[in-house]
């Protein structure tokens, strides 16, 4: 029969009373001396349907306080925590049984590799086909996280060389004054020489390129690189390559008389 590690239910432990909220403080108490007694944790199963066994706690996240704790001893069940924790000091050789209800409680305790088969319980048999069907639920849930992870990686990594493709772009450019050349990501920082901030801005907005102008906030900052106005760029997953060449090719072509312009 399966048996998890001490060290696996440590890990699940340390992770559910830091990620959950039990409605009874008396519950988390019983957790954390189980957490900090190896030989009592020895003696603990993580199973379902724990109300078919010898000795067991139910903890539950979305019941009602009451509602939120059962312990079962010898066929009787109990709501009181402080019961169930004197129980478990001081029959602490005993086998004790623990069922957790919280949002995606199989599927985590399956990932921690801590839920074993309850040896109480006959759960009735199923079919071949519905026991594919749970499996690829859950391969498939396991699989969606993988792929939303990796999609999270390459965004930052897509938004990042944008980034960096946008500022060696304004580099190569005699009208643009650029302030934060060697950045790798943040917003980018810049003037069109001659030519008034706010104007610049209004010229690369009227051909649909979002921009800020003015002091952001940051008037020392200002004074530091020495001009009172600077535009303001920024990049974020959304932006495209195509965007950014579109950017480079309306900057080329920010002058006083282009921006003024825009008004006649």
């Amino acid at each position: 029969m399966f048996q998890p590690s001490l060290e696996d239910k440590k890990n699940f432990i340390s992770w559910f009373v830091s990620n959950q909220a039990l409605k009874r403080r008396e519950a988390l108490w019983i957790l954390n001396y189980l957490l900090n007694h190896e030989l009592l944790l020895k003696q603990v199963h993580f199973v379902e349907r724990v109300d078919c066994t010898p000795k067991g706690m139910w903890f539950s996240t979305d019941k009602a306080p009451d509602e939120s704790f059962y312990f079962y001893k010898a066929g009787s069940r109990f709501n009181n925590p402080e019961q169930a924790f004197h129980d478990i000091r001081l029959n602490w050789k005993e086998e004790c049984y623990i069922e957790m209800e919280f949002e995606d409680s199989y599927l985590t305790m399956v990932k921690f590799g801590i839920l074993e088969k309850n040896p109480f319980y006959e759960e009735e048999s199923s079919s071949d086909e519905e026991v594919q069907d749970a499996l690829a639920e859950i391969q498939t849930s396991v699989l969606k996280q993988e792929i939303l992870s990796q999609i999270d990686q390459a965004l930052e990594s897509g938004n990042q060389g944008l980034f960096i493709k946008l500022t060696e772009k304004l580099k190569e450019l005699d009208n643009i004054e650029f302030y934060n050349p060697n950045n790798t990501s943040g917003p980018i920082t810049f003037n069109a020489k001659g030519v008034f901030a706010q104007d610049a801005a209004g010229y690369l907005g009227a051909n649909h390129i979002a921009v800020r102008s003015g002091n952001h906030c940051a008037k020392v900052l200002h004074e530091v690189i020495g001009t009172d106005q600077t535009i303001r760029a920024s990049l974020y997953f959304y932006n495209t390559k195509e965007e950014v060449d579109r950017f480079i090719e309306v900057a080329k072509n920010i002058s006083l008389e282009n921006a003024v312009g825009i008004f006649f």
